[in-house]
């Protein structure tokens, strides 16, 4: 996960969500960094990672995931969640095995691809 947080041009909707935190994304698709750090947990039949999304204007987003390092299958769910912040998106990306994964977020015209380090760490 060699991504930088974005620092300049953060709209502040974005930055309000975040919290301070560090973030990384564009236009209308952002993530807090620290999310894509998060190895997952081993439930039932795969893994399994929480994933929060903050889109622009809120909507729910598409999410594709392929395994870097070998075969796996790859499946999500998003919602739309609100707090005192405002509204956002959760989602759990569920992977079959441990691995490289590269996931791909998609809303509007703005795209967030990033790797995860699935079930090590």
């Amino acid at each position: 996960a060699g991504i930088e947080p974005v620092r300049a041009g953060e709209p502040q909707d974005v930055v309000a969500w975040a919290e301070g935190r560090p973030v990384i994304g564009e236009g209308s698709l952002w993530t807090i960094r620290s999310a894509i750090n998060v190895h997952g947990v081993q439930y039932g039949t795969g893994w399994h990672v929480k994933f929060p999304w903050y889109t622009r204007p809120n909507g729910l987003l598409q999410i594709d995931g392929r395994r870097l390092d070998g075969p796996g299958s790859f499946t999500y769910d998003v919602n739309r969640a609100y707090d005192a912040r405002g509204a956002f998106n959760t989602s759990t990306l569920n992977f079959s095995v441990p691995g490289c994964w590269q996931v791909t977020g998609r809303f509007g015209t703005s795209t967030l691809r990033f790797n995860l380090s699935v079930g090590s760490g």
